[in-house]
């Protein structure tokens, strides 16, 4: 009962975001409306914003104590946050400048978004170091190792400018119409109503219950249709999706990109779902319409009511309370309020989200959210207040009281320029090359016992050898061999860069990366350095082009490869 439970759970929280942001779309007639024309999103901003625009905003962390702050180790509370950033979308940039006030410190930190990438200067581990516990934060010796810029890429980053040209052009993304379109398709029409000036779309109780109960059916009965929009609107989405954020502010969306190729995880996902569906039915875990009648019962629809004017520039307003019930014990509410009048250009727009809830343990949460949106012309005024709040009602105890308070002012400005910093191997490192990994599975090379290392005429012998690898590239010890040529070589384990040096001349190559340079040159070679056991192998033809003097010359006796490095 507790995965049918689980379940419909799941399937009704879709449903109310359905509700939401679906009931926001424009048209004629209310099944266009809501199932076959979603291309509203509901986002006052017009298309201009999303495209060149500026944005100067603060966030204020007015309280952040109790039993769980204090377990996270961080010191926040006080902390103002200043916001300088640009967007420019046609050359897929964005920068981000902000200046964190903490404790009676400034901090600077720069952010960027260029194409896929997302570049972080170093400064902001400073900022962590203060925020943080000694022990968690990074030491001083690491930040020195360090080079200027962080940064992540990932073909999934660059989808973000796919998800802001939709927004330019006033669009839904396809995947998330596609899903919405799915579990509004579950509401009866009777529901509906139009006239020609208003459309209206509210739900009871009991529309509620039926509705809950067509969504469990619909689920099951196209399920591999449920499964493949699932899955598209996962993999398009990245770590995390955004609903209609501000184009260029502090409420825009954070992401990271997933390590699983988008098309594999897709295929992966949607087999899961499929597989996950018909072991429920063939275990009887599957819910039926009883099991989404008892959770409409517990989660009761108290209002639901979304109203359109079908007249230029009318009120669009959404009004939405559920309880949550237990045993006929009313544990709590959740209430929604929106409403936006006015034309794209000028109008304004309120929110308001509040969340009580005394959990069975006697931990009450509350929380609520308040955003207010004035647009005019091309400039919109932005706030936001947030709230949330946990106390053990038995001995009195706070164990969270939060709240937030942001501000923006964006302006569309066509001649806007976004500058992002030009990486290189010297002033930049890849987060995903230093961050903790299982240890790499050992490299096997092709043909270790066939290569044979002689140096000016006189065996040369390595430990681990030399060996050909899967490109037929000769790799040898790096350092066992620069070291032998005079060479000065150095490691530095925090951004896996080897370092060698001979008179004027300075090489830095890093690990499985071709990209190398020389005097602040970058070059490419045609195999990265790779570490086998605890030793950085290199490609001996890149030891023969950089170095000046040694020439190599290749021979074969009974099978094997001679390797004769030759400096004079």
């Amino acid at each position: 009962m507790r995965r049918r439970t689980f379940l419909v759970i799941t399937l009704s929280l879709w449903l109310c975001l359905s509700l939401a942001f679906g009931a926001a779309a424009q048209t004629s007639s209310p099944q266009a409306m809501l199932l076959d024309q979603l291309k509203g999103l509901s986002t006052p901003y017009p298309g201009e914003f999303y495209d060149k625009s500026t944005s100067k905003g603060q966030l204020k962390i007015t309280r952040f104590s109790g039993s769980l702050a204090e377990m996270t180790g961080l010191k926040l509370q006080g902390a103002v946050i200043d916001l300088d950033s640009k967007l420019n979308a046609s050359e897929k940039k964005m920068a981000i400048d902000m200046q964190v006030n903490l404790q009676g410190h400034t901090y600077p930190v720069r952010a960027y978004l260029d194409g896929d990438k997302v570049i972080l200067d170093k400064s902001f581990l400073e900022l962590l170091r203060h925020m943080l516990p000694p022990e968690a934060g990074p030491s001083e010796e690491e930040l020195q190792l360090l080079p200027t810029y962080l940064y992540v890429q990932g073909p999934e980053l660059g989808d973000i400018w796919k998800n802001i040209s939709y927004y330019r052009e006033q669009q839904m993304p396809p995947e998330l119409k596609e899903l919405l379109r799915f579990f509004l398709e579950a509401i009866p029409s009777k529901y509906f109503r139009v006239t020609p000036t208003q459309f209206t779309l509210e739900l009871d109780q009991a529309g509620w219950e039926e509705t809950l109960g067509n969504l469990v059916e619909k689920v099951k009965n196209e399920k591999e249709r449920f499964a493949e929009l699932v899955a598209n609107f996962v993999s398009s989405s990245g770590a995390t999706v955004s609903l209609g954020p501000a184009p260029n502010s502090m409420f825009t969306r954070a992401v990271m990109p997933s390590d699983l190729d988008p098309k594999k995880m897709r295929e992966q996902l949607k087999r899961d779902i499929v597989q996950k569906i018909d072991e429920a039915v063939k275990a009887g875990d599957y819910p039926t319409r009883a099991d989404a009648h008892e959770l409409a019962q517990n989660f009761r629809l108290q209002e639901f009511c979304y109203r359109a004017s079908l007249l230029p520039g009318g009120t669009k307003e959404l009004k939405a309370a559920w309880t949550f019930v237990d045993e006929g014990k009313t544990l709590g509410g959740l209430e929604i309020n929106s409403s936006c009048v006015g034309t794209r250009g000028d109008s304004r727009s309120n929110t308001a989200l509040k969340l009580h809830l005394l959990l069975p343990e006697g931990l009450r949460i509350s929380g609520e959210l308040a955003s207010y949106t004035l647009i005019q012309g091309q400039q919109a005024n932005s706030h936001v207040t947030i709230t949330a709040r946990a106390v053990d009602e038995k001995t009195g105890k706070v164990q969270l009281d939060l709240e937030l308070v942001g501000d923006s002012i964006d302006r569309v400005d066509p001649n806007v320029k976004v500058e992002t910093p030009q990486l290189t191997p010297e002033n930049s490192v890849n987060l995903e090359t230093i961050a903790p990994t299982p240890p790499p599975a050992p490299v096997t090379p092709v043909s270790p016992a066939n290569v044979i290392l002689k140096l000016n005429g006189q065996l040369f012998f390595t430990e681990p050898p030399a060996f050909i690898d899967q490109n037929n590239r000769t790799m040898v010890p790096a350092r066992a061999l620069m070291e032998a040529l005079g060479c000065q070589v150095d490691w530095n384990p925090v951004n896996r860069e080897v370092t060698v040096t001979k008179g004027d001349k300075v090489i830095k190559m890093y690990i499985d990366q071709s990209a190398y340079s020389v005097n602040g040159v970058t070059k490419k070679m045609d195999t990265a350095p790779i570490i086998v056991g605890d030793r950085t192998f290199v490609p001996l033809r890149f030891v023969a082009q950089e170095m000046v003097g040694v020439r190599l010359e290749v021979s074969q006796e009974r099978g094997l490869t001679v390797v004769n490095i030759l400096t004079s």
